[in-house]
Formats: C-alpha cells, sequence, structure tokens
C-alpha cells in the first residue's frame, strides 16, 4: 500500500487525528466512556461519511457529541458529508476540494503547516 505521506505516524500523533470512517465505529472501542476519551485525545476529527456522523450522534447525546465536536477541528470528506454533520450538529466544517482520502490528506497537511505557523509566530 502506498503512502500518502512518509512520516505519515508522527503527522497523525502530533496533529491528534482521529479518522471516523465508517457507522459502529465506537463498537470497536467498546463503551462509551472508551469513546469519550479517544475523541478528547484528538486535535482533529476526519469524518469520511455521513453514517459515521449519524453512529457517534447515535452513541452519545446529541448535547455531548457538540460539545466535544465545538473542540475540535473537523473535516469532512465532501458535501453530503458536511450537510449532515451541519445538521445534526449546527457547526461548520472544513472540506477537501475533491471527495477523497488523498484531498483530506493534503487538507490536514495544510492545517498542521497553518498550526505550526502559527505556533512559531
Amino acid at each position: 500500500a502506498r503512502k500518502l505521506f512518509p512520516d505519515q505516524q508522527h503527522f497523525a500523533l502530533s496533529l491528534g487525528l482521529l479518522f471516523l470512517l465508517y457507522p459502529g465505529f465506537n463498537q470497536q472501542w467498546g463503551e462509551r466512556k472508551k469513546l469519550l476519551d479517544k475523541l478528547s485525545k484528538a486535535d482533529v476529527l476526519v469524518f469520511a461519511s455521513p453514517s459515521s456522523i449519524k453512529s457517534l450522534f447515535a452513541n452519545l447525546q446529541k448535547e455531548e457529541s457538540i460539545r466535544v465536536l465545538k473542540s475540535k477541528i473537523t473535516v469532512c470528506i465532501g458535501k453530503t458529508t458536511k450537510e449532515e454533520f451541519s445538521s445534526l450538529s449546527g457547526l461548520d466544517c472544513l472540506m477537501p476540494e475533491k471527495p477523497s482520502m488523498e484531498s483530506i490528506v493534503n487538507l490536514l497537511k495544510e492545517l498542521a503547516q497553518s498550526l505550526q505557523n502559527n505556533d512559531e509566530g
């Protein structure tokens, strides 16, 4: 498998990414507390489908989901995912130019560079 950028692990750790790719994602982590722990450690949440957003809201109370989301940078893969996110949360999210994981990675690289420049300035 081709890596989209060479230091993928370091990039994800330094940016604190949490990819929410498919419905029922929290089932792999077990209980709600574990999900909240994962969410609290992330700086950036990436939603790759409307169903992943629905799953988040189905497994956490709406107010709790919105509280967590307000403190994060959120990226939605495309227009439909962004519409679902806005509809359920009342919040806005970033969206790449094209609905692809490669475009998300490019957007995240730009975001990381911007955050680094802000820290240096």
